[in-house]
């Protein structure tokens, strides 16, 4: 096999390999119709965990997968596609609900400074990456 063959190979398996990890797990991406519908076979468990997949999924696209945070003094919105997480508008420990109306996309700063607004910087510390 010449260089160039086996080389072209070497990249058509990493482009297939890059392509079905963004199908799987790039929220972006439209979903195959296999994935939006639940099976009627499937537990409550299983059917639970792809609600909460197909509500992430169409939260994130409704957004663009970007944080929506919106700073209180210069009124701009974040807009950041770094490290997106699922925040409760109201906490669920404070009794808020997993209804797609209480969830938001942020980044992670931004998570994790809301939520030492909420529960106080102390109890947040644990929770912070230490280097």
């Amino acid at each position: 096999m010449s260089a160039d063959l086996k080389r072209a190979k070497e990249l058509l398996c990493v482009g297939f390999a890059l392509k079905f990890l963004l199908d799987k797990s790039d929220p972006l991406r439209i979903p195959k119709a296999t994935e939006t519908h639940n099976e009627s076979s499937a537990s409550k468990t299983t059917s639970a965990a792809a609600s909460k997949s197909v509500i992430k999924r169409k939260l994130l696209q409704s957004t663009n997968g970007s944080c929506v945070f919106k700073d209180p003094l210069t009124g701009r919105t974040c807009g950041s596609r770094h490290q997106i997480e699922i925040d409760h508008i109201i906490p669920k420990a404070l009794g808020g609900s997993d209804e797609l109306e209480n969830l938001r996309p942020l980044c992670r700063q931004h998570n994790l400074h809301l939520a030492e607004r909420v529960f106080g910087k102390s109890h947040m510390d644990r929770f912070h990456r230490r280097n």
